[in-house]
């Protein structure tokens, strides 16, 4: 066993991979860029060092830079996580041209499996069902066109060498077609150096399953169960669990033997997981392999008791397999749900911040996979997931109270995040049925984007009297009304008006009168009895003879409260007058990111709903539509420069 490793990787799985690894003795090498050296992976390893580049990405990318690390530090092995280095085959060839030990399978098989096209030709030779497509490099646009009529709409385009949804684009109608390709190849470029794309058909609401696979350089292959990942926006997972759900014992028998095949064929080895699609007839299809370690890993641990990063590092530096397939049994069910820097209602757009209050519970039979820590920048340069909670249960009923009571308990401030949407996404009713495919999250949009209107409105009260104590606690007053309501006179009731702006610069008034009891609280929405004290990072208040604990943070006249898993930001009204009122003028930036690519040059007339440009934020793209017909005028951006939130993007004349 080697006995110095590095980390080539950052955030939840780094620190995951670190914490396997001590528990084995090895020593951990973390690599961080200039921006993040406070960083929770960072603290955790045994040594640490900062990798410059231009671009804080290029640190995880830099294979060059990180081989010659740890030839520095005499390092004997580097595991890249997921994502960034990890399927890729010249960095994998190139830690064995320095005799290094890359943990994962070979350059030979990333290479092969990394490439959409030639991984569904092996499969398709090896005899496992597969969608058929055609691949799109340099054709004529009629041919294009005519070929995919053929296949028929809907179809799905995907780039060739990509993975995480990145690239994709589904086509509904031929009209939308070649506008589609120009957007996906300049994606695919972006992201994977090679513009070729893939088109198949599109299944409308099949099951994502997914087949585990652990493999030793000896030869002896085994499969660890099945996961449904169906639950996805943006063509990325959001819910993963094990075992899948309502699946019949003989597809996922065949599914478990079709990668028990694909591994054996390709000599294999090390951990991967073949992924199929299955329609609504239980037909499946195989649709990719993932020849390294997956986000969701945790809940294929958890119902078999089986630590795969350790088996990653044990296949890897040559040792066999010490168990069999019989010795694998599944107990119980896991799920795993993926918190993201994201606003849901916003197409799940990412988000930028600053951790301020981090609460993350500690349950039985419940892990959090995280890589955060208080005062943590969540910067526009990498994914925006945040951590991942996994809950396990006897039974899938239990798997998910489990999960619903560690989300409720799960408190993260200072960024906009989907823990809400988390909690009510899994208490669907189709869910708790197992009725799962990957348009789930568009089939319940209106549930799942309840109006939240009453928390807010309690959200303002809690604001406001939490604003009120802090300016008491301020002038070091007692709450007796004769010390600190201004406005009290003999013979009346006491009272005074707080005021506050919330953060769409909406002013509002809370009054608060005394009484024996507390105060009585009266807002344009609510009204009612509240009392409470303040104590490190929240408020502890009693409203309607309900105690709840409010997480609130105080920075530069700015209060944060934290409900429901929901921030709420509220500045004094004398602060808020202050303040410019933001414009409201189009081709805003609505995100801190990168220009990806003008999708039109200067001056071309195009008409409403082309595609002008598109911005990369945190591994998301956000492409920005014309909202009327006319001509751009110019723009303000170059590709590859970075924007900031609120930035203008372009200039765009109407058509008389």
């Amino acid at each position: 066993m080697f006995t110095k490793l590095i980390v080539a990787n950052r955030g939840e799985i780094a620190c995951r991979i670190i914490e396997t690894a001590q528990k084995m003795g090895i020593t951990t090498v973390a690599i961080f860029s200039s921006i993040e050296p406070k960083s929770k992976h960072v603290q955790l390893a045994d040594e640490a060092y900062c990798i410059e580049a231009h671009h804080p990405r290029e640190v995880y990318q830099n294979g060059a830079k990180i081989i010659e690390l740890a030839q520095k530090i005499k390092a004997q092995a580097i595991h890249p996580g997921y994502g960034f280095l990890s399927e890729n085959a010249d960095f994998a060839q190139a830690c064995a041209d320095h005799d290094l030990i890359f943990v994962g399978p070979s350059a030979q098989v990333i290479a092969q499996m990394g490439h959409k096209g030639q991984a569904k030709e092996i499969m398709h030779q090896a005899g496992i069902p597969i969608i058929q497509g055609l691949r799109i490099q340099q054709q004529p646009d009629a041919w294009i066109e005519n070929e995919a009529q053929k296949i028929g709409y809907p179809l799905l385009l995907k780039a060739a060498q990509g993975g995480g949804g990145k690239g994709m684009r589904i086509v509904h109608h031929a009209s939308q077609l070649l506008s589609d390709i120009s957007t996906a190849k300049a994606e695919a470029k972006s992201y994977f150096g090679d513009d070729e794309l893939i088109i198949e058909k599109y299944l409308e609401k099949p099951r994502h399953i997914e087949v585990q696979v652990l493999a030793d350089q000896q030869g002896h292959c085994l499969y660890l169960g099945d996961r449904d990942c169906s639950i996805q926006r943006r063509h990325q997972k959001i819910v993963e669990e094990a075992p899948a759900p309502f699946l019949s014992d003989q597809v996922r028998l065949a599914m478990q033997q079709a990668a028990l095949n694909c591994v054996q064929a390709l000599n294999y080895y090390s951990a991967g997981t073949l992924e199929f699609l299955v329609d609504e007839q239980e037909r499946f299809y195989f649709m990719e392999m993932n020849t390294r370690l997956q986000v969701e890993h945790p809940v294929t641990e958890m119902v078999h008791n089986i630590d795969l990063v350790e088996w990653q590092l044990r296949i890897s530096a040559g040792e066999a397999l010490a168990l069999t397939q019989s010795d694998l049994t599944i107990t119980g069910h896991a799920i795993e749900v993926r918190v993201y820097a994201e606003k849901p209602e916003r197409d799940f757009m990412p988000c930028t911040g600053q951790i301020s209050y981090l609460h993350e519970p500690k349950l039985l039979h419940c892990r959090i996979d995280s890589g955060l820590s208080l005062n943590q920048e969540i910067v526009p340069y990498y994914d925006p997931m945040l951590s991942k909670v996994i809950a396990w249960g006897a039974s899938r009923k239990q798997a998910i109270q489990k999960l619903t009571h560690a989300l409720s308990q799960y408190q993260i401030s200072g960024c906009t995040h989907n823990l809400h949407f988390l909690a009510q996404l899994i208490q669907v009713p189709s869910f708790i049925k197992g009725d799962l495919h990957t348009k789930f999250i568009e089939q319940h949009t209106t549930s799942l984007h309840q109006d939240r209107s009453s928390t807010a409105q309690l959200a303002v009260l809690f604001g406001g009297f939490i604003r009120f104590l802090l300016q008491l606690e301020q002038k070091k007053q007692q709450l007796d009304p004769w010390q600190t309501l201004s406005q009290f006179r003999l013979n009346s009731t006491a009272h005074q008006t707080i005021h506050v702006v919330d953060e769409n610069k909406r002013s509002h008034s809370i009054k608060l009168t005394t009484c024996a009891e507390g105060f009585y609280a009266e807002t344009e929405d609510v009204t009612g009895m509240v009392t409470g004290e303040l104590k490190s990072h929240s408020a502890h208040l009693t409203w309607q003879d309900r105690l709840y604990v409010i997480p609130y943070i105080c920075q530069q006249e700015q209060l944060t409260v934290h409900l429901d898993h929901t921030d709420y930001q509220f500045a004094p009204y004398q602060y808020q007058q202050q303040k410019t009122a933001a414009t409201q003028e189009l081709f805003l930036a609505p995100m801190n990111g990168t220009i990806v690519t003008h999708l039109v040059p200067a001056g071309t007339h195009v008409k409403t709903g082309d595609h002008l440009l598109v911005l990369e934020a945190m591994k998301m793209e956000y492409t920005i539509k014309a909202p009327f017909d006319g001509q751009v005028q110019r723009f303000y951006f170059d590709e590859g420069e970075q924007v900031t939130d609120g930035s203008k993007l372009l200039d765009m004349e109407a058509l008389s």
